[in-house]
């Protein structure tokens, strides 16, 4: 079934004329004009178009030149089909998340406009003392750092007990990020990055859900960094 799979997504990423090439037989002696159509690691068959027609065969067939190459293509697209998917597991998991955001004094519904490669998860209540200390500095930091940072989203996971609670701390602090009120949070799959049984707690996780910051001070240490890298 995998080899199946690779072959299927080898056929959309290698297209057609950008893979034109002259091929050559494994002895040398005949040479032809084609495009490479797909290649079935398990089995080693390869297609080819020729003239717009299929040819279809054995890849020892093939000189070691065009042996290397459709391996190297492959191996590409392999790491690419890997990427993609390890990419897509936080945007699935937000695409079902309920965010809300600050508009004056009241939290309006909102959308996650960004496709970044981190998430910073801010676990905070407005019942808890040191949540409160901590949120003005928070705010500052968002603005310095994360707000116009393409590579960055935060978002912060509601832990009050009432959604009239997390809007009404949020207007007295100016939360400027997206907000997932208590009632969704229940409802969404965001508490499984929750690391310590404590709040504020900050965690940042990559676009495959990885975690890759445990602490506010980890967290934007990794912002700094990530941001300082070459995009």
């Amino acid at each position: 079934m995998r080899n199946t799979l690779f072959c299927i997504a080898l056929v959309a990423f290698l297209g057609t004329s950008a893979y034109s090439r002259t091929w050559t037989s494994s002895d040398g002696a005949r040479t032809f004009e084609g495009d490479l159509k797909s290649y079935d690691a398990g089995s080693g068959i390869v297609t080819v178009l020729v003239n717009g027609r299929p040819l279809t065969f054995p890849k020892d067939k093939l000189s070691a030149a065009d042996i290397a190459f459709i391996e190297e293509s492959a191996a590409s697209t392999d790491s690419a089909s890997t990427s993609e998917a390890a990419s897509s597991v936080m945007s699935e998991k937000m695409s079902k998340v309920k965010f809300h955001l600050l508009d004056g004094k009241r939290f309006k519904k909102a959308e996650l406009t960004k496709s970044p490669e981190f998430y910073v998860l801010y676990y905070s209540a407005s019942w808890c003392p040191p949540c409160r200390a901590a949120a003005p500095d928070t705010v500052k930091k968002f603005k310095a750092s994360i707000a116009d940072n393409p590579k960055v989203e935060f978002i912060h996971v509601s832990a009050d007990s009432s959604e009239d609670d997390a809007e009404t701390w949020a207007a007295k602090e100016g939360f400027p990020w997206l907000t997932v009120v208590p009632d969704d949070v229940k409802r969404s799959d965001l508490m499984e990055f929750k690391t310590r049984n404590v709040v504020p707690h900050y965690v940042m996780v990559d676009s495959s859900g990885k975690l890759v910051a445990n602490s506010s001070a980890d967290v934007f240490s990794k912002i700094a960094e990530v941001s300082k890298a070459s995009p």
